[in-house]
């Protein structure tokens, strides 16, 4: 009995992650219709969604510079998650839905501030709302937008309505821009 076995060497078409296995990524470009407001979804084929903000996005690129501290402010944090299985007390959210501010700044005293707004992509309850970054303007947030925003780094985790399972990641932007235009969250 001659047994063949076969070795995957480590490369780029493999996956090495839990994201890369289970979740589908799109980028969602021009967000609200602003330039460099774009936004990435990791999907799971279950509904679940992370939101969160790219490396181009200038949030991450003023929060990659020295000395740069950032505050994150999230919107109605209190009524994210819900209870039960089906999260149904959850806060729910459309396309545009304002989710987390995020302002930069030079210094801890807030000078120089820029201010970004991260906001849903997908309608869906509000599940959870990332608990990594701390309250005020800190080097600690600067360091995990920087460095970490594609991963643990993320603002939202936005349980997809059933109705809406089939994601469609081309005009998921040209939605997110009328709706925000046309409403105010």
């Amino acid at each position: 009995q001659n047994r063949q076995t076969t070795t995957f060497a480590m490369n780029d078409n493999v996956p090495t992650t839990f994201v890369e296995t289970d979740f589908a990524r799109f980028f969602v470009p021009l967000v609200h219709q602003l330039k460099d407001n774009d936004h990435y979804i990791y999907r799971h084929a279950n509904g679940v969604c992370v939101i969160g903000i790219p490396p181009t996005h200038p949030a991450v690129v003023a929060a990659s510079r020295e000395g740069a501290h950032v505050r994150v402010t999230f919107e109605k944090a209190d009524s994210a998650g819900g209870t039960g299985k089906r999260k149904r007390q959850a806060r729910e959210v459309n396309l545009g839905t304002k989710i987390a501010t995020v302002a930069v700044s030079d210094s801890s005293s807030g000078d120089n501030e820029s201010l970004f707004v991260v906001r849903s992509v997908v309608r869906g309850r509000l599940v959870d709302l990332s608990k990594l970054y701390h309250e005020g303007a800190t080097r600690d947030n600067a360091r995990l937008l920087a460095a970490k925003c594609l991963d643990e780094g993320y603002f939202a985790v936005v349980q997809e309505y059933a109705s809406n399972n089939k994601f469609q990641p081309e005009t998921a932007a040209v939605e997110a821009a009328a709706a925000t235009t046309t409403t105010t969250k």
